[in-house]
Order: C-alpha cells, then structure tokens, then sequence
C-alpha cells in the first residue's frame, strides 16, 4: 500500500510540529511561527482536497452560468460587443467536461472565467460612473434595464462565491 496525500501532508505537518516548531521556539520565533502557519496551511489543503473537484465543478457551472446571463443582457449594448464576444468564445469555445478534465486544468479554466465576471463588473461601473457623470439624466431610462441585469446576475454570483469562499475557511474554523 502507498500514502495517499493525506497520509503525505500528515508526515510534513508531523514534522513541522514535532522537530521543526521545537528547534525553532527558541533560537528564532519568527521562524516558529511561520513553521505554525504552515502547518495550518497544510491541514487547510487536507481538509478541502476531498472535495476540490466537486467545488470546482460547482463553481464552473455558477460562472457559466453567470456569464451567459451577463452576455445576454448586454449582447444588444455596442459598448459591450467585445467583451461579449469574450465571453462568447470562451464559454462556447472550450466547453469543459468537468467530470474528466484534471483540477489543474478545471482550477485555470474558472481563473479565465473569474477575469470576464470580473471585465463584466468594470464594464458596468464604467457604464454607470458614465451615467451618472450626464446631467441631462435625471432618470432611468429602458436602456438601463439590460445592465441592471447584469449586474444583477454579477452580483448574485459574487455572493454565493463569498459564501463558498466562507464554508470553505470555516473547515478550520477560522474567519478572516
């Protein structure tokens, strides 16, 4: 039989706390404490492993999910066509079986989708800080509507990934 990773980052943490913490307590505090961190690291990455995939797969269907609300919304609005376009490609383009591609892969593919929520986010700031700047706007206008949905479908998604974000760190029972 082999370790599997559990049984790995138990010997470095072993390690860390059992001959590394002691040596270091006296001579260099900093370093002790560093030494503890890393350890709270390690059993961070043991308790979420199980898991990760499953995460990963759940948070790729929410920014897909998300992103084809933002893109509908603003696919009429020409101040958005590029970035739509963006998303298009990239949510069309290379579909992602989740249940067969590897963490790494599925991990750097939802960072790609994370940067066109967050385009999608600095587009309609910069539409409203626009909006706002007009004075002959006093008014919401039908235009409006196409961008409150996406922010909308933005917003919702930024939520439910600080409550995933959230339960993830509660595993340790820490919050920061």
């Amino acid at each position: 039989m082999r370790p599997d990773l559990d049984d790995v980052l138990s010997g470095v943490q072993r390690l860390l706390l059992n001959d590394f913490l002691p040596a270091l307590a006296a001579s260099a505090p900093f370093l002790a404490e560093q030494a503890m961190y890393a350890n709270l690291l390690l059993e961070y990455g043991k308790k979420t492993w199980p898991t990760l995939h499953l995460a990963l797969a759940e948070e790729h269907g929410d920014l897909c999910a998300t992103l084809a609300s933002a893109a509908g919304a603003l696919r009429g609005d020409t101040r958005a066509s590029e970035l739509v376009g963006a998303i298009d490609a990239a949510t069309t383009s290379a579909v992602t079986d989740v249940t067969r591609t590897s963490l790494d892969a599925l991990a750097a593919r939802n960072r790609t989708l994370r940067e066109l929520v967050s385009r999608v986010v600095i587009l309609l700031d910069a539409q409203e800080s626009a909006a706002s700047d007009h004075p002959q706007r006093a008014t919401h206008s039908a235009a409006d509507g196409p961008r409150h949905a996406a922010r909308a479908a933005t917003d919702t998604y930024l939520v439910r990934a600080a409550r995933r974000q959230y339960a993830n760190l509660q595993q340790l029972g820490l919050i920061w």
